[in-house]
Protein backbone atom coordinates (compact mmCIF):
# COMPACT_ATOMS: atom_id res chain seq x y z
CA UNK A 1 0.00 0.00 0.00
CA UNK A 2 2.93 2.64 0.79
CA UNK A 3 4.39 1.97 -2.53
CA UNK A 4 1.28 2.97 -3.83
CA UNK A 5 1.34 6.12 -1.91
CA UNK A 6 5.04 6.73 -3.34
CA UNK A 7 3.94 6.21 -6.59
CA UNK A 8 0.20 8.16 -6.53
CA UNK A 9 2.58 11.18 -4.53
CA UNK A 10 5.25 11.31 -7.50
CA UNK A 11 2.49 11.78 -10.23
CA UNK A 12 0.55 14.17 -7.68
CA UNK A 13 4.03 16.31 -7.13
CA UNK A 14 4.26 16.88 -11.28
CA UNK A 15 1.03 18.52 -11.99
CA UNK A 16 1.89 21.61 -9.40
CA UNK A 17 5.19 22.10 -11.29
CA UNK A 18 8.82 23.65 -10.31
CA UNK A 19 8.94 24.98 -7.05
CA UNK A 20 9.70 28.45 -6.05
CA UNK A 21 12.40 29.24 -3.53
CA UNK A 22 10.45 29.95 -0.99
CA UNK A 23 9.10 26.62 -1.61
CA UNK A 24 11.98 25.09 -1.30
CA UNK A 25 13.11 26.99 1.78
CA UNK A 26 9.82 25.69 3.68
CA UNK A 27 10.25 22.34 2.75
CA UNK A 28 12.99 22.29 4.65
CA UNK A 29 10.82 22.45 7.92
CA UNK A 30 8.46 19.86 6.73
CA UNK A 31 11.53 17.45 5.94
CA UNK A 32 12.75 17.80 9.79
CA UNK A 33 8.74 16.94 11.02
CA UNK A 34 9.37 13.78 8.52
CA UNK A 35 6.77 14.33 6.28
CA UNK A 36 6.82 16.15 2.90
CA UNK A 37 4.18 18.16 1.40
CA UNK A 38 3.76 15.41 -1.49
CA UNK A 39 3.10 13.03 1.31
CA UNK A 40 0.48 15.02 2.62
CA UNK A 41 -0.80 15.63 -1.01
CA UNK A 42 -0.71 11.97 -1.45
CA UNK A 43 -2.36 11.42 2.26
CA UNK A 44 -5.24 14.24 1.38
CA UNK A 45 -5.97 12.69 -2.00
CA UNK A 46 -6.78 9.34 -0.48
CA UNK A 47 -8.74 10.76 2.12
CA UNK A 48 -10.68 12.70 -0.38
CA UNK A 49 -11.04 9.77 -2.81
CA UNK A 50 -12.44 7.20 0.28
CA UNK A 51 -14.78 10.02 1.24
CA UNK A 52 -16.25 10.48 -2.38
CA UNK A 53 -16.60 6.63 -2.86
CA UNK A 54 -18.29 6.52 0.54
CA UNK A 55 -20.71 9.16 -0.91
CA UNK A 56 -21.54 7.40 -4.31
CA UNK A 57 -21.84 4.23 -3.18
CA UNK A 58 -25.67 3.22 -4.12
CA UNK A 59 -27.45 1.61 -1.69
CA UNK A 60 -29.98 -1.05 -3.02
CA UNK A 61 -33.04 0.81 -2.55
CA UNK A 62 -31.75 3.35 -4.34
CA UNK A 63 -31.00 2.08 -8.00
CA UNK A 64 -33.83 0.39 -10.42
CA UNK A 65 -30.96 -0.56 -12.74
CA UNK A 66 -32.39 1.60 -15.66
CA UNK A 67 -31.81 5.10 -13.99
CA UNK A 68 -29.32 7.47 -15.70
CA UNK A 69 -27.39 8.77 -13.51
CA UNK A 70 -26.20 12.91 -13.07
CA UNK A 71 -23.73 13.06 -15.68
CA UNK A 72 -25.56 11.02 -18.61
CA UNK A 73 -28.64 13.52 -17.80
CA UNK A 74 -28.50 17.22 -19.80
CA UNK A 75 -29.14 20.18 -18.28
CA UNK A 76 -31.22 23.18 -18.56
CA UNK A 77 -30.74 26.72 -16.93
CA UNK A 78 -33.88 28.55 -16.71
CA UNK A 79 -34.32 32.59 -16.00
CA UNK A 80 -37.71 32.71 -13.91
CA UNK A 81 -38.73 35.59 -12.67
CA UNK A 82 -38.86 35.96 -8.60
CA UNK A 83 -42.75 35.74 -8.25
CA UNK A 84 -42.78 32.66 -10.45
CA UNK A 85 -39.56 30.65 -9.16
CA UNK A 86 -41.02 31.52 -5.32
CA UNK A 87 -43.95 30.19 -6.16
CA UNK A 88 -42.30 27.36 -7.59
CA UNK A 89 -40.38 26.54 -4.78
CA UNK A 90 -43.05 27.15 -2.15
CA UNK A 91 -45.08 24.26 -3.82
CA UNK A 92 -42.44 22.12 -4.02
CA UNK A 93 -41.52 22.49 -0.55
CA UNK A 94 -45.24 21.94 0.22
CA UNK A 95 -45.00 19.04 -1.45
CA UNK A 96 -42.15 17.67 -0.24
CA UNK A 97 -43.57 17.98 3.05
CA UNK A 98 -46.56 16.55 1.94
CA UNK A 99 -45.32 13.47 0.11
CA UNK A 100 -42.71 12.86 3.57
CA UNK A 101 -46.11 12.63 5.72
CA UNK A 102 -48.03 11.09 3.43
CA UNK A 103 -45.92 8.35 2.23
CA UNK A 104 -42.91 8.57 4.51
CA UNK A 105 -40.60 8.94 1.19
CA UNK A 106 -38.14 12.08 0.41
CA UNK A 107 -39.11 13.55 -2.84
CA UNK A 108 -36.45 15.01 -4.90
CA UNK A 109 -36.46 18.57 -6.58
CA UNK A 110 -34.80 17.59 -9.82
CA UNK A 111 -35.60 13.77 -10.81
CA UNK A 112 -39.13 14.01 -9.56
CA UNK A 113 -40.48 17.20 -9.09
CA UNK A 114 -38.90 19.60 -11.89
CA UNK A 115 -39.00 16.30 -14.47
CA UNK A 116 -42.24 15.81 -13.53
CA UNK A 117 -43.91 19.35 -13.56
CA UNK A 118 -42.12 19.03 -17.47
CA UNK A 119 -43.53 16.33 -18.58
CA UNK A 120 -47.00 17.52 -17.09
CA UNK A 121 -46.90 20.68 -19.17
CA UNK A 122 -45.63 18.84 -22.51
CA UNK A 123 -48.88 16.67 -22.14
CA UNK A 124 -51.03 19.44 -21.80
CA UNK A 125 -49.34 21.76 -24.82
CA UNK A 126 -49.77 18.64 -26.88
CA UNK A 127 -48.26 18.19 -29.81
CA UNK A 128 -47.02 21.66 -30.87
CA UNK A 129 -47.29 20.75 -35.02
CA UNK A 130 -50.97 20.04 -34.79
CA UNK A 131 -52.35 23.24 -33.04
CA UNK A 132 -53.22 26.34 -33.81
CA UNK A 133 -50.57 28.84 -32.96
CA UNK A 134 -53.15 31.32 -31.75
CA UNK A 135 -54.06 28.75 -29.44
CA UNK A 136 -50.59 27.50 -28.30
CA UNK A 137 -50.08 31.19 -27.67
CA UNK A 138 -52.93 31.55 -25.23
CA UNK A 139 -52.13 28.90 -23.01
CA UNK A 140 -48.32 29.74 -22.51
CA UNK A 141 -49.20 33.34 -22.40
CA UNK A 142 -46.86 34.28 -24.98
Amino acid sequence: MSGDSDDRAEKLAGRWGPESDSETETEGDDSESGTSDVEEVASASDDIEGTLAEQTTETPDDSDGDELTTREMQSQMLYLDPELYRELDLTFEELKLRYRRERDDKLQKNKDFYAGLLRLGLAQLGDVRERELDEIEDDLDL
